[in-house]
């Protein structure tokens, strides 16, 4: 049976230190946001601020976006796979949900609408 060397447990422990750290600052790493951007096909449809709750019906109420205790999420969705209405709610600058059927992006950002 061979012996571990020195380098061999550096990279053991090594490499899922660095996962971790790296796990860390994209999870708990980004602003809060304060307004989320809503655009279809590449056009801007509108901007809500993330500071009130409010209810908004997309493409003739085919999807159903929701702002709620400073966070955005999709309530309802008509695509096939409903990827993301099943998306955890995002808050943070720089997250974003996308229903690539109807190419609806929502992103977080920073700056009032």
């Amino acid at each position: 049976m061979k012996r571990l060397k020195i380098g061999d447990v550096l990279l053991i422990i090594g490499i899922p230190l660095v996962a971790l750290g790296i796990w860390a600052v994209l999870f708990f790493g980004g602003r809060l946001a304060d307004t989320a951007v809503i655009s279809m096909d590449g056009q801007e449809i509108c901007r809500l601020p993330l500071d009130t709750d409010v209810t908004q019906e997309i493409n003739g109420g085919t999807h159903i976006v929701v702002v709620s205790q400073g966070k955005v999420y999709m309530k309802e969705a008509a695509c096939p796979d409903k990827i993301c209405a099943e998306h955890l709610p995002i808050s943070k600058s720089g997250q974003s949900i996308v229903c690539l059927p109807y190419e609806l992006v929502i992103i977080v950002e920073e700056g009032r609408p």
